[in-house]
């Protein structure tokens, strides 16, 4: 059955109910429900299909953003760009060695927290990868759209602007 879904950022939704495709895609890809809280590494995804399936899985729980910084004597209109990813920290784990392996980047998997009455509580469950800067958000998003055909729309957007903006800013920041 597919379903539109209509609204600020519209979509489809595919569902479907058989048994013998939601085993496989359980058993078989650790594919399953609430994935933010759930999901394992991926096991018996070839490893040059990798980077579709951490791209899918960006689309649902990861940010590409920037904000501009207005306080920039040298540059008022800088905008700085960034990328998160949010999930359980074996798959997080899986996703910053496959990209470390794959370009020249270093990440960090940090437990997320919020405050709450001026207190700092952990989620024990959910965990995050952060990454600022224009150069490594590039070279990330860059490995996660090789060869891509399918993608939301609205996160390739922002890549493209990002790719746009270093391209016009190329050497903005070195000294002579």
């Amino acid at each position: 059955k597919i379903v539109k879904c209509e609204g600020k950022f519209p979509s489809v939704m595919f569902s479907f109910r058989s048994n013998i495709i939601a085993n496989r895609l359980i058993n078989k890809y650790n594919i399953a429900t609430r994935k933010s809280l759930t999901l394992k590494p991926p096991k018996n995804i070839p490893k040059n299909l990798l980077f579709h399936f951490y791209r899918g899985y960006f689309d649902g729980d990861g940010s590409l953003f920037y904000t501009k910084l207005i306080n920039r004597s040298y540059n008022p209109k800088y905008k700085a760009f960034g990328f998160s990813l949010i999930g359980t920290k074996k798959f997080l784990i899986s996703f910053k060695k496959w990209a470390e392996k794959n370009i020249d980047i270093t990440m960090k998997v940090k437990q997320r927290s919020k405050y709450k009455s001026g207190k700092v509580i952990h989620n024990p469950r959910t965990y995050f990868i952060n990454i600022n800067g224009n150069k490594n958000s590039e070279k990330l998003m860059t490995l996660l759209y090789k060869n891509a055909k399918i993608f939301l729309s609205r996160k390739c957007k922002i890549y493209k602007n990002l790719l746009q903006y270093n391209k016009n800013y190329k050497g903005f920041f070195k000294k002579s």
